[in-house]
């Protein structure tokens, strides 16, 4: 049976509050492209990387689904991200986003949102890099 483009969303929404990475890349096709307020990732096993670094950050988080339409074979959707760091501060983000689907799989996902949300970290660093700053950790991102 197909899921309809709002259910697969709500499906990743609740992987990515289990800190599921497997379940959440099972939705993406193996070249799939996220960018993240500018910045690109590229293929399925860098998506990977950087959705295990995002956990090594973030101790709990939530997404709070505002609203969302349909256009033709893309998802657009507004929600709020709600982020738990590990010494017990909060992070909200307002975010769009657009996932683009083919096959049941997402193709592109672009997400927006304010970088001044995540005030606490060095984005520019944790876009970028993994913790510890080991080179073969880092996540392949273009500008």
């Amino acid at each position: 049976m197909s899921e309809t483009m709002h259910e697969i969303t709500l499906r990743i929404d609740k992987a990515i509050e289990a800190k599921d990475t497997v379940t959440i890349l099972s939705y993406f096709n193996e070249n799939c492209e996220i960018f993240l307020s500018g910045q690109k990732i590229k293929g399925k096993t860098e998506a990977k990387k950087w959705t295990e670094w995002l956990y090594s950050y973030f101790a709990e988080l939530w997404i709070i689904p505002e609203n969302g339409f349909v256009g033709g074979s893309l998802f657009f959707r507004k929600f709020t991200l709600k982020a738990i760091l590990h010494d017990g501060s909060e992070i909200l983000s307002k975010q769009a986003g657009v996932l683009e689907f083919a096959d049941q799989k997402i193709k592109s996902l672009r997400l927006d949102f304010d970088r001044a949300d995540f005030g606490r970290l060095d984005l520019a660093y944790a876009l970028t890099k993994a913790p510890g700053g080991k080179k073969e950790d880092k996540v392949a991102i273009e500008k």
